[in-house]
């Protein structure tokens, strides 16, 4: 069965996509005791501040912290204060995994927002997640655990203002489209890694202030590679019936409006004197001389 297969008429569909399972665990250095909560994440956020990849991000994020010394961690099975690792790790990985980079961070000296314009690479066809698995974490025969690129949305701008668009990677050709606003392009792989950043920009928050303007992925959604679940493209009948007619009855509106916005654009009112008449007629700019007369003729009922 495909991933749509398998969620079909589920309500959860988006969450059986897109959602993991952390484990956010405190254990004792010599592993006598642990305690640990496992909540569900749709996302993960990543520092990138002083980082250079992804991957380095990943390793940052599931790295423990150590408690000790006035910061030791008191456990109550023991009752004492005790030298412990506080970290984070992935129990269940998702289908569709989406990581969002800290772009937009605080500086704490000058008290104002800004934007990390640091270049931070990210594979495009081979994440391998098993290394980021938790010890603990239950995983299947067979089990995948690689990833490849799916879209990336970028913001070009700076703290306070910008612009955002998307690329993403249509499966049944290999190739990527450029989403920005009403225009779609067909784009090259190397359009896509420009969006990694400056190689020569500081990646320390002190580089930066309020205005300073970069054009950047700020977040990535990555797909299991899955032979057994992947498709290329989604046919009509894997959606949904009721999913399916609102998008239709969308595509109607949308279509009204366009047609409604471009029959504006292509409007205009020429002023026009015949006998005793002086008036104003619309036709449109689209229209050849012949045609706009026609019009024109029609509205005085002429014959030609």
């Amino acid at each position: 069965k495909t991933i749509v297969d398998e969620h079909h008429d589920k309500k959860n569909i988006v969450s059986s996509m897109y959602q993991g399972q952390l484990i956010d665990y405190i254990e004792v250095l010599d592993g006598s005791h642990f305690q640990s909560s496992k909540p569900d994440f749709q996302d993960i956020q990543l520092v990138v501040r002083e980082k250079n990849s992804l991957k380095e991000a990943i390793q940052a994020y599931i790295k423990p912290e150590t408690l000790d010394k006035e910061n030791q961690w008191f456990c109550e099975a023991l009752n004492k204060k005790v030298d412990a690792h506080k970290g984070l790790g992935f129990m269940k990985l998702p289908y569709f995994f989406t990581f969002q980079l800290n772009r937009f961070d605080y500086d704490y000296q000058t008290w104002a927002r800004i934007k990390l314009g640091n270049f931070v690479s990210f594979p495009f066809d081979d994440l391998d997640m098993k290394p980021y698995l938790h010890k603990d974490a239950k995983v299947e025969d067979g089990a995948e655990f690689k990833y490849e690129l799916f879209s990336a949305m970028i913001h070009a701008g700076s703290a306070s203002s910008g612009h955002y668009w998307a690329f993403i990677k249509d499966f049944s050709t290999g190739k990527w489209h450029k989403f920005n606003d009403s225009i779609v392009s067909e784009e090259g792989e190397d359009e896509v890694k420009k969006m990694f950043g400056d190689k020569d920009a500081e990646t320390s928050a002190s580089s930066y202030n309020e205005y300073s303007h970069s054009t950047n992925a700020y977040l990535l959604i990555y797909r299991l590679k899955d032979k057994k679940r992947n498709i290329s493209t989604v046919d009509s009948n894997m959606i949904p019936k009721a999913m399916r007619d609102a998008i239709l009855e969308e595509n109607v509106t949308v279509e009204a409006t366009r047609k409604e916005y471009h029959d504006k654009l292509d409007a205009m009112k020429i002023r026009v004197h015949y006998g005793e008449y002086l008036g104003v007629i619309s036709v449109r700019k689209s229209h050849t001389i012949a045609e706009a007369t026609k019009v024109i003729m029609k509205e005085f009922k002429v014959e030609e």
